[in-house]
């Protein structure tokens, strides 16, 4: 039997009894007080409110939902006009496209927006332990031997981690997502750029021969990276073009440090990393460095072989392989600095890369380039870096051997450098000036290490480290030859007139031979006579023309300042012109008074030692008390510590 209680229904409903009924639905009064909601018989409103005079009204969650839902969407709308007024001054003030444009970018995900998209987007490998069904496709191995310790360890592995993807090729779909199609730079505005380069630095490149592209869309197919350093060395000598040139320089530093730990590089990468190490004075060591560890990571330094073997494909890469040895010793040189690329059989043979019948004059001048720093290293090795030692009777040897073999090279290579109708006589002057600069380099070794108040200090004897008859002759060619390096600069037409378009390392010789030429003039020029009187010779038996050395200085940095007009405000050449004619005001300074004194020379102030560090030394600069290598050393000029001074001044060097 069920024991549940049943509830009693009253038998008498009538409204005599004063029934209260309760609503269906809570006001909202009676639901905020937590009590019973209950409504006489033909009232609309409950009780609790009648008692007080309040508005009843139905307590209905989803009106509710709908009205918070309400108060969200005008506030988040409030919130997005606010933004999109934001962003519109942000690209108004950027001088970007306005927001409209980005309507074809929607759904492309942050990184698509954030930075221009190119062969070179970061793709670093992570670290898992994900293995390949089948080894990566090699070359034909007749031996069966694995020949790289690090290719053996992928054989034995099969990591994918440890595969570089040396067949890997751009998207076709570049041109779409770069930064010319985001609007960074018009289209207008890059192909002017592009002819720029085209016309005047790509011809100097060895006759275009590093820019096999034509077109700019075909560079921007090719590489991203490729078209920004294009447009940024366009930019880089166009005068007025600062902005411009920030904005291409900036998409070109973010893909190179996006792109360092990348796996995938293409040839238009690695000529990329050239034509930036070429042009981008504060970059020039970085660039340089990587795009040789990119040419060999890519097999580079392996297509001479197929190439004398008969395979034609590889005449391109092996020309590229020449032009990032070039690249390397070049900056290893003007930094002093060991170099990272070696000489392999294709720089030992550069003779059987010349009898070639694909060999044009562009590939002439660069093949010459490689034989020269080939000699140039080889000194190197043999002199050591050590700056503070003096070369000995047995090194000095060595230096004689090191100069016959850079006449010969000048006897070898001029007559193959042919006169083009849009350079003049610039090719065949070209290797001429670096002929002059060699000799200066490998002659200016003979006062390493000697000073001459340490000479002139000496009584009774010779003292041990004393300019001996070999110094001497060692010393004077170094002088003349840096000499000749201003003289011809100065005196030939179609250098002179390429010279706007050439690459740094020239601005690096002229720069390098001035500093020498007034050092000298400073210290073992006024040996014998009070400066300034044009002393023919000094007791150390130095040939030291003071007057001739002024005149020299003076009108190569007026022709710099000359070139720096038709340029950019952020290229090197202002910088040069500027460094040089201040350190002429500190030479008369000294002429004047005998003495170093930064007081002297007009608005020189902060700017001298920020330029030349080794100034805030005091006399010791000027009065012997230097080392000559304080440049840099052995082979250096001190690029970057000395000739960018100003640079980092301007906040151009932008941290890579």
């Amino acid at each position: 039997m069920s024991h549940k209680r049943q509830r009693s229904i009253p038998t008498d409903t009538g409204p005599s009894k004063g029934l209260r009924l309760t609503r269906s639905r809570v006001c909202m009064e009676c639901k905020k007080h937590k009590t019973k909601c209950e409504t006489k018989q033909g009232e609309s409103t409950c009780n609790r409110c009648l008692r007080n005079g309040l508005q009843c009204v139905t307590y209905d969650i989803s009106q509710q939902f709908m009205q918070e839902d309400s108060a969200w969407k005008s506030q988040t709308t409030a919130d997005i006009t606010l933004l999109r007024a934001a962003v519109n001054h942000l690209l108004h003030y950027t001088q970007q496209p306005d927001l409209e444009s980005f309507k074809d970018l929607q759904g492309a995900g942050p990184s698509r927006l954030s930075t221009p998209q190119n062969v070179t987007q970061p793709s670093v490998p992570p670290m898992e332990v994900s293995r390949e069904n089948s080894p990566q496709p090699g070359g034909p191995d007749s031996s069966g031997l694995v020949t790289a310790p690090m290719r053996n360890l992928y054989e034995l592995t099969r990591l994918k981690n440890l595969r570089v993807n040396a067949g890997w090729k751009p998207k076709s779909s570049l041109i779409q997502d770069d930064f010319i199609s985001q609007g960074v730079i018009p289209l207008e505005q890059a192909e002017v750029l592009f002819r720029r380069f085209m016309n005047i630095n790509n011809r100097l490149l060895w006759d275009g021969g590093l820019l096999l592209h034509r077109t700019l869309d075909s560079v921007r197919r090719a590489s991203t990276l490729l078209a920004a350093v294009v447009l940024a060395v366009g930019a880089l000598h166009i005068p007025g073009q600062i902005q411009t040139f920030h904005q291409s320089y900036d998409v070109f530093v973010t893909l190179v440090c996006n792109s360092s730990l990348s796996r995938n590089h293409s040839l238009d990468d690695v000529r990329a990393l050239c034509i930036g190490a070429f042009y981008l004075a504060n970059l020039s060591w970085k660039l340089s460095g990587q795009a040789t560890r990119i040419a060999a990571e890519i097999g580079l330094h392996q297509a001479y072989q197929k190439l004398i073997q008969g395979d034609s494909n590889q005449y391109d890469r092996v020309c590229l392989w020449y032009a990032t040895y070039v690249c390397d010793h070049q900056f290893s040189i003007a930094h002093g600095r060991p170099p990272a690329a070696v000489d392999d059989d294709s720089i030992r043979n550069i003779e059987q890369f010349m009898r070639l019948a694909d060999v044009n004059h562009g590939d002439a001048r660069l093949a010459a380039q490689v034989a020269l720093f080939a000699i140039l290293t080889e000194a190197y090795v043999a002199f050591g870096n050590d700056s503070d030692r003096p070369l000995q009777s047995t090194e000095l040897e060595k230096l004689r051997v090191s100069n016959v073999a850079i006449d010969q090279w000048r006897l070898r290579w001029q007559p193959r450098s042919k006169d083009c109708t849009t350079l003049g006589s610039y090719p065949s002057k070209a290797l001429v000036l670096y002929y002059h600069f060699a000799r200066f380099q490998l002659n200016s070794l003979a006062l390493r290490g000697i000073s001459p108040s340490i000479i002139g200090s000496s009584t009774g004897h010779m003292p041990t480290n004393s300019l001996s008859l070999e110094h001497r002759k060692a010393a004077n060619t170094a002088i003349e030859a840096a000499t000749s390096t201003l003289t011809l600069t100065l005196e030939d037409d179609d250098l002179r007139r390429a010279f706007p378009g050439v690459p740094i390392f020239t601005y690096t010789m002229v720069a390098f031979c001035a500093t020498f030429l007034l050092k000298m003039a400073a210290t073992w020029g006024k040996s014998s006579t009070k400066l300034g009187l044009g002393c023919q010779g000094s007791t150390s038996g130095l040939i030291i023309n003071t007057r001739h050395i002024i005149s020299l200085v003076q009108r190569s940095a007026d022709m710099l300042a000359g070139v720096a007009t038709s340029l950019n405000e952020r290229h090197i050449a202002k910088h040069i012109a500027t460094g040089m004619l201040e350190m002429l005001q500190q030479f008369h300074a000294l002429n004047e008074n005998g003495t170093y004194d930064l007081g002297n020379s007009m608005d020189a102030g902060d700017n001298m030692g920020a330029f030349y560090p080794e100034l805030n030394d005091g006399n010791a600069f000027w009065a012997g008390e230097y080392n000559f290598y304080d440049l840099g050393g052995t082979f250096g000029f001190g690029l970057d510590e000395t000739l960018l001074g100003q640079m980092a001044a301007d906040n151009f060097e932008l941290g890579i």
